[in-house]
C-alpha cells in the first residue's frame, strides 16, 4: 500500500473513533439526566418529610392525645359503674315497691 491509502485508513479509523466516542458521551449524558432527575425527585421527597422538630411537637401532641384518651376512658368507667349502682339501686326500689303491693 502506499502512503496515501494508509492515511485514508488512519482517518477513518480516527472518524469512526470520533463518532464512537460522541455517541458514548451522548448516551452518558442521556443516563446522567436520568440520575439528576431522580436526585430531584428524591430531595422534594426528604424536603416534605417532617424535621426533627417537628417530629418531637408530634410526639408530644400523640402524648398528649393518649393523656386525653387515658382520662376519658377512665371517666367513662366510672360513669358506666355509676349508671349501674343507679340502675341496681331503682330495680330494688322497684321490687320492694311490687313485693309491697302484694
Amino acid at each position: 500500500m502506499n502512503a496515501f491509502w494508509d492515511g485514508w485508513i488512519a482517518d477513518a479509523v480516527l472518524l469512526l473513533m470520533v463518532v464512537a466516542l460522541a455517541i458514548y458521551i451522548w448516551r452518558l449524558t442521556e443516563m446522567l439526566d436520568g440520575v439528576a432527575r431522580r436526585h430531584e425527585l428524591l430531595q422534594q421527597s426528604i424536603g416534605s418529610l417532617p424535621r426533627a422538630g417537628e417530629m418531637t411537637d408530634l410526639r408530644v401532641q400523640v402524648a398528649s392525645l393518649d393523656a386525653k384518651q387515658a382520662s376519658m376512658l377512665a371517666e367513662v368507667h366510672s360513669t358506666r359503674a355509676a349508671t349501674r349502682r343507679i340502675e341496681d339501686f331503682l330495680l330494688r326500689a322497684s321490687r320492694k315497691d311490687h313485693d309491697s303491693q302484694f
